[in-house]
């Protein structure tokens, strides 16, 4: 993340939706697909996997971010 969230344009407030700025770091070797993160252990809870998420920009916790990242070892 390059700046803290901040709420996007025109909404009522108090605001609904934020906005945050993010910067590519590194790009992974393959596609990582739903399916496959729903198969993975230990990303049961992971919001962006919840029924009704939009793939948009979701928190992931430390631990779900470690599990994903060593699917590109």
């Amino acid at each position: 993340m390059i700046k803290e969230a901040y709420p996007e344009k025109d909404q009522p407030d108090p605001p609904r939706w934020f906005c945050v700025d993010v910067k590519l770091i590194q790009k992974f070797f393959h596609i990582i697909t739903l399916s496959e993160l729903r198969k993975m252990d230990g990303l049961q809870n992971m919001v962006i996997l919840r029924k009704g998420n939009r793939l948009s920009v979701t928190p992931v916790e430390t631990n779900e971010w470690e599990a994903i990242m060593q699917l590109q070892l």
